[in-house]
């Protein structure tokens, strides 16, 4: 089993390694690390752009039997990134509203978009899954509370999984999301990829 992205997958690590009743992990993710540096990008100009790659195809010549992967919590405040900042949410004494909680969620949303962690988290997926024949991908979630920034983070990553399971009948039965670290493997274990 490997690990790859930005760190959170990891603490899931354990537990699915437990499920499958191995202690053979590979953890290759790096902390906080961007969705685009995991990429296939190689432009002097802008070296973070994919410095990760190199991992991800180590990853994929291994072959492994499960690839944890998470995205996206480079972008969770306290961030690097000024327009995530600007959607964390202004309390009062009296705590968030729903109100509040909406005006984040679609803060986050918007700068999720042109951040294109979407489409980033997918093509991550099909490197793993067109590379390999039989290493099944989880994509874990931080399970965030609703209204969140990593909520928001959360459904992206969903969405890309349900994007990829659509896009090839073969790898609908080798990608799964996991909201949680925590729930991971009971999803390995409903998925009967154990």
């Amino acid at each position: 089993m490997q690990v790859l992205g930005d760190g959170t997958a990891s603490a899931a690590a354990a537990s699915v390694a437990a499920a499958f009743g191995t202690t053979d992990i590979v953890d290759r993710s790096m902390a906080r690390s961007a969705a685009i540096t995991w990429l296939n990008l190689r432009d002097p100009a802008v070296p973070a752009e994919g410095a990760n790659h190199a991992l991800l195809v180590a990853t994929v010549a291994d072959a492994p039997s499960i690839v944890l992967v998470s995205l996206g919590a480079d972008l969770v405040p306290p961030t690097d990134d000024r327009d995530m900042d600007l959607c964390q949410p202004m309390t009062i004494q009296s705590g968030p509203s729903p109100s509040a909680s909406s005006m984040v969620t679609d803060c986050a949303r918007a700068v999720l978009a042109a951040r294109l962690l979407r489409q980033r988290t997918m093509a991550v997926a099909f490197d793993v899954l067109a590379g390999t024949r039989n290493t099944r991908l989880l994509v874990v979630g931080s399970g965030a509370p609703p209204g969140t920034i990593a909520a928001a983070v959360d459904a992206e990553q969903a969405a890309a999984v349900l994007a990829v399971a659509e896009a090839g009948a073969a790898w609908a039965s080798r990608i799964a999301y996991a909201p949680s670290p925590m729930a991971a493997a009971a999803v390995v274990e409903e998925r009967g990829w154990v």
